[in-house]
Formats: C-alpha cells, structure tokens, sequence
C-alpha cells in the first residue's frame, strides 16, 4: 500500500545500484505514486520500472501527474511497464516521450564510451574443474549454472568450456553463450555498459548530498504547464489542436534514421546496436566466469598444459564414495593434482570438493576423510581454500539434491572477489581488441600475432608490450589460447580454446571410454590405421586427415609437434607420427648398461614428462633422417614405460620411468658416448622443463660410478671428474645441457646437439 510505499521510496532515494524495480503487487494508490515520484527525481540508476504484475493499481490524476512530472525530470528510466487499467493514452504518449528522450540520450552516452578510452576492471575470471575421471566435475558445473541434474553420465572428452554471469552475493548464477559462440561485440558494449553505471552510481552518491531546489523548482513549473493535461485527462478526451503527438511522431521519425546509422568501431568492422539490457545487467559487481570442465581420464594429461593458467580458481572434485572405499588410489589423485596445479598455476587458489554427499550416511566419514586429505594437502601446497562453516579443507555436495551447492558458488565469489588480478583495471580499447579478434571467429581457428598488432594500431593501442600484455589477459581469462613456449608458437594467436580442445581429443582420447565406430574407418580403409593408432601409438597422415576432417592439418599437427604432444617417425621406410600418450603396453624386461638417472622423488613426476622426452629423442632422429637420407637408424622398440633408440651409429640408449620411484633412468652402451649422451638428454629435459612444465620440475641428477655400481650426484661426479662422464673435452659436451632453450624452435635446438 501507500504506506509501505513510502519506506520503499525512500529506500530507492538512497539507493546507488538498483536498475531494475517491479511494485507492481504492491497495491500502489495516489499515495504511493506520489512517494515514488519523489524518488525518481533524486536516482540515477533506475533504468527499468514496472507496476504490473499485481492487483489493480488504484491511481488517480493526482498520482498520474505526480509521475508524469517525476518522468520529465528522471534522466535513466528507459523502460516503464504501465499498469493494465486507469491509464489513458495521453499519460502514455506523455510518458514514452521521456522514456524515448532517456533511451536515446542514453545511446549516445553508450557510443560515447565506446570511443573513450576510459578503464575499469574486466570483472571475469576463469574457474577450472579438475580431478579424477567420473567424480561428478561435469555434474558440478551443471549445478553451478542452475541445470537439471541429468542421472545419464558421460564422459567429458578433452575438456569443455562454458560461460556464466553472476552476480557477487546473490549467488544467482546462470549460463550464457559459449565463447566461440557468443555475439562478438558483447564485450566491449558490456564493458561501456559498465562504465556508464559507474557513472551513474557516483551521480547518485552526489545527489545524496545536494539540494535538489533546482528540481522542485522545474517541478512548479511543470505543474502550471500540466493543468491542461490534467483537465484532459479527467474528461476522458483526446488531445485537441495539440502538437504534442505529432511532435512525438516527427522525432520518431528523425530518431528512427538515427538508429538505422549507428556508430562503428574505429576498424569499421563490428558494427553494434545499442541496447538497454546491457545497463540493466551491467551492475558494478556483476562477474562473468568462463567454466572449464577438464576430463578426468589420465590419457588427456598430456594436453592440460595447453590450457591451465595461472589465473582464476582450481575446483578439484572428488568422490566420497571412492575415498571410502579406496582411500590410497584417492589420495594418490589427489596428490597428483594439487602438485599439477602447483607446478602450472602456483599461488591459484584450490577449492576441494567431494562429490555424492547424500550417499555419505554419517558425519563421521566426512571427518576422517578430512583428516586424510588436510594432511596430505597441507604437505604439498598451502593454497587450499578452508571450509570454515563445515570446519574442513574440503566441501561436500550433492549435485543430485543440490546440497552444498550454495555454499560452494559462495567461496568461489568470494575467492573470485578477493582476487587482485580480477580488480585490475584496462582500458577500452582492450575490450574492442577483443571483440575485433573474435569476430573472426567463424571464418578462422587462429591468427598470426602481427595481425593482430595492426589490428590494435586502429584501437589506439601502438605498442607491442600493450599488445602483448592485452592478450595475455585474454588467455589468462580463457578467451584466447595463446603459447609463447618458442617463437613459432608465441607468433600464433588460437581464437576458438573449444575447437582446439575438440581437435586434439579427437585424436588423443581414451578409447576404452571413447570409442571410435571401427566400421566407419573400415569403410575408408583406414581400419588397420586406427587399430594401430591406439595399440602402438603410430598414426598415418591419412588417417590424422579423416579424424580432424582435413581441417587445418596442418596447423594442428605442427603444434602438436611443438607442444612435445607428437613427434615425426621414419623408421624402416615407414613415416607417420608418434603419439606417446596413446602408449598402452608395459615394458617388465630387467635391463642392464652404464646409466645415470633423473630422480623426482623430492618434487613430483608429471604424467606426459616420459612421453614428452620421448617425443624429443625420436624427433631429433626423424629430423636427422630427413636432413640426410643416408643416415640409417634402426626402428626404435616403444612402450608406455620404456624406449630402445639407436642414439649414434649402431649405439643403443634404453630409456626406462618408473612412477613408483619417481625417476627416468637412461642405460648406455658405448662408454665413449656417456658424456655427450648425458649432455643432450639433459637438456632436452631442461627444455621440456621450460617448454611444457612452467619450469616447475624440480630433479636431481645422478650418475653410475663405475668402480662400485653406487648412484652420485651430478655435482660430485663433475667435481672429481668421474670418468667416463667427465673429463678433458667431456666438459665441452657437458655445456650442452646448460643450453639457453626458453622460446627455442625444436629445429634450432636439435642443431644445437652435438654428439
């Protein structure tokens, strides 16, 4: 009623981030209106108002004309529900009049922004889902964006992205379009969108605390003007010899060409259209999160690297139900990765989460499992974000029930709003970078970095340091995928992250889980390829061309090469590509020889460093092959654990991981070559080391000291000259694995070997 009104008035006076108001269902009377007249004189951010919805609103001319003089004065409002009854079509037409002067007014505000180079923080950050495979990760982002739980599970392949807004302390999350679907002038336009709130929200505070004479001033007058309105409106008449309705009409029609020639951004390329629900959802703490739910399966590893970053928060899932019942295999994935997280994004902050929370029948579970996993957590990382309420490092849901979903959404807001990096702030021009970048989306998968520095030229931004460091945040964000691990890689710009992952999880998968139709390949002739693929690791260029659709082969292959995630095979007049996470098969065999070992044992030994290393050994043979086809080397025997390689000139090297111990054992036959192939291993190590892991491993190297069998440190061997590591011109070869190799192309590293 009028009464509550009032207090909902004076509430809306003060109010500095309201855009949006309903009193529909609030039996507004003469009162009332009057009440919130008052009201939208004094508020600059209300930009949609509503009295619909409810009972009859019982408003009389007095109310009306209230409002209407609130309208002339009110500089935001652009969007009024009327109510269905009482309301006469002069009211109305008086009314739209000023929503129209607001709407347009507020148009040119919008492209105004849009040409400044004003800052404000971005307000979006990354969440990545991480964890073991069939934990529910999939399940908890569904929860999060609000959509059904679904009871028919599927594995996520490679990993998938999605986008949310939400709005911080509300909780109310939901899902908007996908990155490499959204609208590409989103972006900015949210962005001015912003901007011009922030504006409208310092006016409100000035407002508090300036008279508003000047107002009640241009009220009376507007009261002496309305005296003929009102008498019009209580006889029920039109309006008579009046101009007002055609005046209305000319300055639709003026307007309306207005709109058909809206501003362009400098490039002349996006073309936008203003519209009022960008201010509506353009709250100061409005966040937009980009989801990455990450496939748990231990065969996509190996691509992770690509896509962690050291920005955002980690949500690690796991299952209750499986830490009960094997307590050593769950803690053991666990460990895994929150050393991953650790070694890709140190200082990201991790919140765990354990999954299936109504099968769990008493509290006490859940406390053991916690006493379990803060020790082993606090042993590897301080990051973890506490469970204060619950009292534990970790957070029990439900994502069947939704149990504990609000309190997990409510962390990650305030872990999201704790963020430094989410606060920085970054110009306009940035913002129409972007949306530049991916409206290219549909006609290309990746751009070359110098076109988009001439690109930024047209946006204003002239250095190459600005360029970089805006698609930095772009990747950090999750917008881009964008490498800078060598040279070729830095030079390229991948602007569809989803495409990329699809692309490469189409080839690296875990067939077991995710099969591919055998008879279709059969029908191609590509049957044995595929079998062989997935039993030896060996895939034709024929059958790489079938699964990636002859799409950019190209491009993903030399990638795939230069992220160590493949590498050329020539052997025995055979040429295809290697692909050693596809490796299944167990090398048990003893194996003896002069070695020398990388120990993990005081950090942690990464799934993909095995494979990676041999990526580099039988890449740098392939490339020695290809450069001189009178070089001949035996066809190298593989496994998942182990390699045999002819490293020089009938001279074998074995290459054995044994996860348990955490090391990567070489055993040697030629005593002559012991110094150079310590060397170039070691460096190729170090390379992997820079390239792929964020220079996050951590070893030791030791060699065999031939008088006893006895494992020494490399520094020991190297200061008392062991032979046959060290030695006279031994030292020169040893340099090489102390080789400069950040940002080295592989081809360039190989030449700097030497045996």
């Amino acid at each position: 009623g009028d009464v509550g009104s009032k207090f909902l008035a004076k509430g809306l006076e003060k109010n500095i981030s309201l855009v949006a108001l309903n009193v529909g269902t609030n039996n507004i009377g003469d009162g009332g209106a009057g009440h919130f007249a008052e009201a939208m004189k004094v508020n600059s951010t209300l930009s949609t108002f509503s009295l619909t919805g409810g009972p009859e609103v019982w408003i009389g001319n007095f109310g009306w004309k209230k409002l209407l003089e609130a309208f002339r004065l009110n500089l935001t409002i652009t969007k009024f529900d009327f109510p269905p009854l009482r309301v006469s079509s002069e009211v109305r037409i008086e009314i739209e009049k000023c929503l129209k002067r607001n709407k347009e007014a507020l148009r040119k505000e919008f492209f105004r922004t849009l040409e400044s180079n004003e800052k404000l923080p971005w307000n979006r950050s990354r969440i990545m889902f991480v964890g073991q495979g069939r934990a529910g990760k999939t399940a908890t982002v569904d929860s999060m964006l609000g959509k059904p739980f679904s009871p028919d599970w599927n594995s996520t392949i490679g990993a998938s992205v999605s986008d949310g807004r939400t709005t911080l302390s509300r909780s109310a999350w939901k899902k908007i379009q996908m990155h490499m679907e959204s609208t590409p002038k989103d972006h900015a336009s949210m962005f001015a969108a912003r901007l011009m709130n922030q504006k409208a929200v310092k006016k409100s505070k000035e407002a508090l605390h300036r008279n508003a004479t000047k107002a009640t001033a241009n009220g009376n007058k507007l009261f002496r003007n309305l005296k003929t309105v009102t008498r019009r409106l209580s006889r029920n008449r039109g309006i008579s010899n009046g101009s007002t309705l055609r005046d209305i009409e000319e300055e639709e029609e003026e307007n309306e060409a207005d709109n058909h020639a809206e501003p362009n951004d400098p490039s002349g390329e996006v073309v936008r259209e203003f519209n009022e629900n960008y201010i509506i959802n353009a709250g100061s703490n409005s966040m937009q999160l980009s989801l990455w739910d990450f496939g748990g399966q231990t065969v996509f590893y190996s691509m992770h690297h690509i896509f962690l970053t050291r920005s955002g928060i980690y949500v690690l899932a796991f299952s209750l139900l499986d830490f009960i019942k094997s307590r050593k295999n769950a803690l053991s994935y666990l460990s895994f990765w929150l050393n991953s997280i650790k070694m890709h994004a140190p200082g990201a902050p991790i919140v765990l989460v354990g999954t299936f929370l109504d099968d769990i029948e008493d509290r006490k579970s859940l406390i053991d499992i916690n006493d379990n996993l803060k020790e082993m957590a606090n042993s590897i990382t301080k990051e973890v974000i506490k469970n204060s309420a619950d009292d534990l490092v970790y957070f029990p849901i439900d994502n069947k029930s939704r149990n504990g979903i609000s309190s997990l959404k409510a962390i990650i807001e305030k872990t999201v709003s704790a963020d430094s990096t989410v606060k920085l702030e970054v110009p306009m021009s940035w913002m129409l970078l972007l949306d530049d970048i991916l409206s290219k989306r549909e006609l290309v998968s990746y751009l070359q970095l110098s076109d988009i520095r001439e690109t930024a030229e047209r946006f204003g931004i002239t250095s190459n340091q600005e360029v970089e460091e805006a698609i930095a945040l772009f990747n950090n964000r999750g917008m881009i995928v964008h490498l800078d691990a060598t040279e070729t890689l830095r030079n390229l710009v991948i602007i569809k992250p989803q495409w990329l992952i699809n692309r490469l999880s189409n080839l690296i998968r875990d067939d077991s889980l995710h099969k591919f139709d055998e008879s279709e390949f059969d029908g191609v002739q590509l049957g044995e390829d595929l079998r062989k693929l997935f039993t030896t690791g060996l895939a034709s260029l024929d059958l790489l061309e079938y699964i990636w659709d002859g799409e950019q082969v190209e491009f993903l292959l030399d990638l795939m090469e230069r992220t160590l995630l493949l590498s050329q095979w020539k052997f025995d007049d055979e040429s295809g590509y290697l692909i050693p996470s596809l490796l299944k098969g167990i090398y048990t065999d003893k194996v003896e020889g002069l070695r020398f070992t990388f120990d993990f044992s005081r950090g942690f030994l990464p799934y993909g460093v095995f494979q990676r290393l041999l990526c580099l050994l039988v890449g740098r043979i392939s490339l020695e092959k290809s450069k001189n086809p009178e070089f001949h080397s035996r066809r190298p025997h593989i496994y998942k654990n182990y390699a045999c390689l002819e490293y020089y000139q009938d001279n074998l090297v074995q290459v054995v991981e044994e996860m348990e111990s955490k090391t990567i054992t070489v055993y040697i036959e030629s005593r002559p070559l012991a110094s150079s192939c310590l060397s170039v291993i070691r460096a190729m190590l170090h390379k992997l080391n820079s390239d792929v892991m964020g220079t996050g491993l951590v070893w030791e190297t030791k060699v065999e000291n031939e008088s006893d069998g006895q494992m020494i440190s490399y520094e020991t061997a190297r200061e008392s000259l062991l032979e046959p590591w060290f030695g006279g011109a031994d030292d020169a070869a040893q340099a090489q694995g102390n080789i400069a190799t950040t940002r080295m192309d592989l081809e360039n590293f190989f030449e700097q070997l030497t045996i």
